[in-house]
């Protein structure tokens, strides 16, 4: 499994049908969109376990794949009817919904009352990733908006151009006097990030072999304050 991951390098090649939009709004590197409440969370080693400062998988995750940003400003507003419109500044930027019956009627009871619509997008960006290989789509979860959200899902990018950012709209997005609220540009939209296709996995009982693995690893770790993860680059058995 890590040779498949150490020797096939996925080519994820994103593009517009708006022309020159790659050079004004284009997908960025998810390093670029760190949480800006954790950047300002000051590493603490004082304690018996370091905080997420210093956690290997918030620091992995942040820098994984593509974040997309909106392409343009969208206006939204909930008529007295229930239905929602929407405007952007440019008849190019588009915007459809999808129907409730295609996913609001279908989750559960306690979700359903919280959702007011599925926003769809009329994505100007396409991508293809080498063959083999797919894109995962993730909400910005550590941005903690309570109003809306990209739904999760997984891109065939190998296969099909098309991008998809349902937007789930709640209903704390209108809630306001004038039930009306815009979303601006450049405000992430999803996270995107290559998954192979097929992989290979085993669940088996402990070996000396992994036993090994384990006390190696930790004793590495175990070695430093700060920047304890850093000693694994230094270790045969994770490079392996």
């Amino acid at each position: 499994m890590f040779d498949f991951f150490k020797n096939k390098k996925p080519k994820v090649t994103w593009w517009s049908n708006i022309k020159h939009l790659e050079k004004i709004s284009p997908p960025v590197k998810a390093y670029k969109y760190i949480p800006q409440w954790f950047k300002q969370v000051k590493k603490d080693t004082s304690k018996s376990h370091s905080n997420v400062k210093l956690c290997p998988s918030f620091l992995k995750y942040f820098s994984a794949g593509w974040v997309m940003p909106l392409w343009c400003d969208v206006e939204l507003w909930l008529n007295d009817d229930g239905m929602v419109s929407w405007r952007t500044p440019s008849v190019n930027f588009q915007f459809n919904f999808h129907d409730d019956y295609q996913y609001k009627d279908l989750v559960p009871k306690h979700e359903q009352s919280s959702i007011v619509c599925v926003l769809k997008p009329v994505s100007p960006w396409l991508v293809k990733i080498s063959k083999g290989w797919s894109l995962l789509q993730l909400p910005m979860s550590y941005e903690f908006n309570p109003d809306w959200q990209v739904l999760s899902g997984v891109l065939p990018a190998s296969l099909w151009p098309q991008t998809n950012h349902q937007i789930i709209l709640r209903k704390s997005f209108f809630n306001n006097k004038e039930k009306k609220n815009v979303i601006v540009k450049g405000t992430p939209l999803a996270q995107y990030i290559p998954i192979p296709d097929d992989y290979v996995g085993e669940i088996v009982e402990e070996t000396k072999e992994l036993k090994d693995h384990e006390y190696t690893t930790r004793l590495l770790i175990e070695q430093k304050f700060t920047n304890r993860f850093k000693n694994l680059k230094e270790c045969p058995h994770v490079n392996k």
